[in-house]
């Protein structure tokens, strides 16, 4: 398979996006078939860490040198190497490109062609996720999880039967729509909801619509040809509220305004008030349409970022999802779940899951300096525009200075990269931009506690902002105080230095591994040995995370005698708030599942970068405390 995968800009900006988000997510199943992708993706793609070894991963060129031009003529190719099968454009509304000529032509020949033209991201991964169960793969029960086997499960599942889906078709396609709700009747049924457009709802009834019966010379052609359909599906719907899947009170559709009377305008209302999750909408491609703006205005609502919308726009694509998603649409969840999807409903967090098989900790390591490299950068490059800095705060450790020292080794891995695409003739320039990655003084840095008396200067939080700091050619504050400290001996002039303290509070990136308690004070790295406040530590906490204590509910334990030197819980909070991210590193060794659940549900962190075996085995825990 051949599969065009692309997005707008802001929907590639940065890891998380949800290009990146869905790749990362989807990587085994994508790495499967070809990639063609334009430029902009390609860097972000490879910026990311993200198919670094795919060799069938191909870039087109740029925008503006016409690369959705050769996407589109590679639709119109049924056969040849360079005929696609899907297209994945993620399309903002706000983006000026989702209404150029170039844009509409391909979502056009898409349906002509009757070719996936999957323009939001829960189209993308509904998709992805029901192709990669079709294919039976083995590792397709590693990436996904049965809500049935985490506590709680069934709280965040989002089944069909509490799901409503919207069913719309031009004149010229209304035979089509009646045909896939007869062939596909059991997957329409399932969903708790269906509503149409007035004239499409109607003949979803198996009724004779008004505007038939009104004008019976203009519409009897139309009434004949799909007056069989709309007798088999009628027999249908008596069938299944005999059965009682079908209350005798509900229509089987409930119908809206026609389309020229304002009743796409009504789903999208339904859309955005987050009462319509699934839009069928077969559309003609040869018409001109008296009520086009609304038409659009449907389609950019179901596009809006955070919706979690999927719309599909042709007959052969709806009739190849409800196939292959008919055997699973009865079960407790929507549709397949995945991992980072649970994980997210679970704790509120968004997930970089690697394949932990091998090296688990080196390939999470990886996954974090690629994460920051990029993020670090893309969000310098918008605070530049504007006079700002990105703040970044570290904690300290083994774990910490490893990934400072693979950060500039990813940067590097990057360079090589470019110059492996020069050789082969690829044009992608500027995919190690030194601008754009180490911009100055727009990044800060600073410790997220004070020193931790570790044996090895490199884990200290100071040395990790310093390191981190040089590499980007920015600023790194220095807290020269202890991490622990008798109240006694705090005064004025041992307070936290003004600029650290504003630091920590507008903290853009906080990024931290988390251990459980230690029980001895042995090794290379270990915390302060201030005898009583070790053993309370003992006595109630579970662990700790960039020097922070937690007992089990989520909070500090009380010291009548030291006060801790660092961040403290509320501004760690209110980092995501602000819109920031706060990240936790963990993974690859065990007895770490207490500490790292104990700190999503106090919602301390909303990203965690782990492996996929401790992700599932924190989605499985459940000796947590509610915080």
């Amino acid at each position: 398979m051949r599969i065009a995968l692309l997005a707008s800009r802001r929907l590639r900006h940065g890891p998380m996006s949800p290009l990146l988000r869905f790749a990362r997510d989807y990587m085994p199943f994508l790495q499967r078939h070809d990639i063609v992708t334009t430029e902009g993706c390609y860097k972000a793609f490879l910026r990311a860490g993200l198919f670094k070894s795919h060799g069938r991963f191909f870039c087109i060129g740029s925008g503006y040198e016409g690369a959705l031009v050769r996407i589109t003529s590679s639709v119109v190719e049924e056969t040849g190497d360079d005929s696609l099968n899907v297209v994945i454009y993620l399309v903002e509304p706000r983006d000026p490109t989702s209404n150029f000529p170039e844009t509409n032509a391909l979502k056009r020949e898409c349906v002509v062609h009757e070719k996936p033209f999957l323009a939001t991201s829960r189209s993308a991964r509904a998709w992805a996720a029901l192709t990669w169960r079709s294919e039976n793969t083995d590792d397709l029960e590693r990436y996904f999880i049965d809500p049935e086997l985490i506590p709680n499960g069934g709280q965040f599942c989002f089944p069909l039967q509490h799901q409503t889906i919207a069913l719309i078709a031009h004149d010229a396609k209304k035979s089509d729509i009646l045909k896939f709700s007869n062939d596909y009747f059991d997957f329409i049924l399932a969903f708790g909801r269906r509503v149409g457009t007035g004239t499409t709802g109607t003949l979803l009834n198996g009724d004779c619509p008004t505007k038939y019966k009104d004008n019976p010379a203009k519409y009897k052609k139309d009434w004949e040809n799909v007056q069989s359909l709309c007798a088999a599906l009628k027999e249908k719907i008596i069938a299944a509220r005999a059965e009682g899947k079908l209350s005798d009170e509900s229509r089987f559709v409930e119908p809206q305004n026609s389309g020229p009377e304002g009743g796409d305008v009504q789903i999208a209302r339904l859309v955005l008030d987050g009462k319509c999750q699934t839009i069928v909408f077969f559309e003609d491609p040869d018409i001109a349409r008296q009520h086009e703006q609304d038409i659009q205005l449907l389609e950019r609502t179901g596009r809006t970022r955070g919706k979690k919308v999927i719309c599909i726009h042709d007959s052969a694509t709806a009739a190849d999802i409800a196939t292959k998603w008919l055997p699973v649409c009865q079960s407790k969840n929507g549709e397949p779940m995945h991992v980072a999807t649970a994980l997210e409903r679970r704790f509120n967090v968004k997930a970089i899951l690697i394949d932990g098989s091998r090296q688990p900790w080196e390939r999470i390591l990886d996954a974090a300096a690629s994460y920051f490299l990029s993020h670090v950068a893309a969000l310098s490059e918008d605070r530049k525009r504007v006079g700002d800095v990105v703040r970044v705060t570290v904690s300290w450790g083994v774990g910490m200075s490893q990934l400072a020292q693979r950060i500039a080794g990813n940067y590097e891995d990057l360079k090589l990269r470019e110059q492996f695409e020069a050789d082969r003739r690829q044009r992608v320039l500027g995919l190690a931009d030194e601008r754009y990655f180490r911009p100055g003084k727009v990044i800060e840095t600073a410790p997220m506690q004070g020193v931790m008396a570790a044996a090895d200067d490199a884990v200290e939080g100071n040395t990790i902002a310093k390191e981190i700091a040089d590499f980007f050619n920015g600023k790194s504050h220095e807290l020269a105080l202890a991490a622990l400290m008798a109240k006694s001996s705090i005064g004025k002039r041992r307070s936290v230095p003004t600029e650290i303290s504003e630091h920590w509070d507008r903290t853009d990136i906080l990024i931290t591994t988390c251990v459980p308690v230690r029980r001895e004070s042995a090794g290379r790295v270990r915390a302060p040995e201030f005898d009583d406040y070790t053993r309370d530590m003992k006595n109630l906490a579970c662990g700790d995370f960039g020097g922070i204590y937690l007992t089990r509910e989520g909070v500090t334990p009380p010291s009548d005698e030291f006060e801790r030197i660092g961040m403290d819980l509320a501004q760690v909070k209110s980092i995501r708030y602000r819109g920031g991210h706060s990240v936790l590193v963990v993974g690859a060794e065990d007895h770490r599942e207490e500490i790292a659940a104990t700190i999503l549900k106090a919602g301390l962190m909303n990203i965690i970068i782990t492996d996929l075996d401790f992700a599932r085995r924190l989605l499985m825990y459940d000796k947590v405390i509610a915080c």
